[in-house]
């Protein structure tokens, strides 16, 4: 990252139960697509910045990078997850790429069902779009075949890079059902957005639709 403002890194160890373990390699042919938190936030934070949206403004936003990925995985105590990565920095489809690499599968996004934060689409469309986007169209759009009649913006959103992003979980349609249903107990988002299938030799990764 090449800007003015100083960073700073943490690294965090500790131990997992190995049957609990869950890696972004581990998406079955048949396997349902869930995604916690609405996406968007590198858009919405470039157009603060570009003095497009006032700060109150994005309230949904910033609450949902406060929120913790914790909850999916608690309230799926029970369920049969196959596979699960967070969204960040790759945004929505690199993360779905390597999904889909990772797991010998190829990864279907439905666009419409993919849960946006208010503005997105609208800053997307006047090109507020942060410069991590392009780098990741120009790194994973090899890997990637998209449907013509996207919404106009869509693309852009889906290669958004996140800050605290949700977690994309590959699950069996039974338990997605479920663990959408216990999320939505919380009033927490739990969007189901595609599903995984055969990976065609020489197809891409991920095929978004419409």
């Amino acid at each position: 990252i090449n800007d003015d403002e100083p960073k700073y890194g943490l690294s965090v160890s500790g131990f997992v139960p190995l049957d609990r373990m869950l890696a972004n390699s581990g998406a079955r042919v048949g396997d349902v697509l869930l995604l916690t938190k609405a996406i968007g936030s590198g858009i919405i934070t470039t157009a603060i910045k570009g003095e497009l949206i006032e700060q109150d403004e994005a309230s949904q936003m910033f609450d949902s990078m406060r929120t913790l990925n914790e909850a999916p995985i608690r309230l799926a105590e029970g369920l049969e997850l196959h596979g699960c990565t967070d969204i960040t920095g790759f945004g929505l489809i690199g993360h779905a790429c390597e999904m889909a690499e990772g797991s010998g599968v190829q990864i279907e996004l439905a666009s419409g069902a993919v849960p946006l934060f208010d503005q997105v689409l609208d800053m997307a469309r006047l090109g507020i779009i942060p410069a991590g986007s392009y780098r990741n169209q120009d790194f994973f759009g090899p890997r990637v075949a998209a449907d013509d009649d996207l919404e106009p913006g869509m693309l852009d959103a889906l290669y958004d890079p996140q800050t605290s992003g949700g977690l994309l979980i590959a699950a069996p349609a039974a338990d997605v059902d479920e663990l959408a249903r216990r999320l939505h107990a919380e009033d927490r988002i739990a969007a189901t957005i595609g599903r995984v299938c055969e990976a065609v030799p020489g197809g891409p990764a991920v095929h978004v639709v419409h």
